[in-house]
């Protein structure tokens, strides 16, 4: 995970260096590409904090095609954290699968010369699996959570532009969702005790702005 984390900051640092170097051209009408890098998820994950699963907002990138007002926005994110428990007469190995992705749009203001806000819509995505398998010294039980979501909702962000291509930003949401979750647990000696559980529902999710985004624009 960390090997990614720092290929993601090498290509954001590549895109700075490229955004600074050219030209100035005409802004008007013009599109204009940024991407940001979520830091907040980053430090988390850098200094080993990272859980099994991660939260709905947890996108580690995201890339947005801006003309005028108006941009194009698309968010992904997620990883596969794997880890061995031992305790006596008991081994216990988790694996913890996360994936994120969204699209949507949103409408930009200025707020003075360096802050923007802006607000729109997301369809959002989320998958969450957790897998734990136990090993004692007369079975072999595995069990399996999954959680498979979409939905929609408006967002609602502020940015702060260091200068025309460094910002910060952050963002709040309101989505509305449609969720499928099963859960089974797999016996291998004792395949007659094994459970199959699975029920749908309807929830809403309400994103507080706790992810900070470092974003290049160029």
């Amino acid at each position: 995970m960390k090997k990614i984390i720092l290929l993601c900051c090498l290509l954001l640092n590549g895109a700075i260096l490229f955004g600074q170097s050219k030209k100035k051209t005409s802004k008007k009408d013009k599109a204009t590409t940024e991407v940001g890098l979520n830091a907040t998820f980053l430090a988390r994950n850098f200094f080993g904090a990272e859980d099994d699963v991660t939260s709905i907002d947890d996108y580690l990138l995201y890339y947005k095609v801006i003309k005028g007002k108006n941009a194009l926005r698309m968010g992904l994110g997620g990883f596969i954290n794997q880890r061995v428990e031992s305790i006596p007469g008991e081994q216990r190995e988790v694996v913890g699968t996360n994936l994120n992705a969204r699209i949507g749009f949103e409408r930009r203001n200025k707020m003075g010369q360096n802050w923007i806000y802006y607000y729109g819509i997301d369809l959002v995505t989320h998958y969450d699996e957790l897998k734990f398998r136990t090993v004692t010294g007369i079975d072999d039980i595995t069990t399996t959570d999954k959680y498979i979501e979409g939905g929609a909702g408006p967002i609602l962000g502020i940015q702060y532009m260091i200068n025309d291509h460094i910002g910060i930003s952050t963002e709040a949401a309101l989505l509305y969702f449609f969720t499928s979750f099963s859960s089974e647990d797999a016996s291998v000696n004792f395949p007659g005790v094994n459970i199959n559980r699975q029920f749908e529902e309807f929830r809403i999710a309400a994103i507080a702005p706790t992810n900070i985004y470092f974003s290049v624009k160029f």
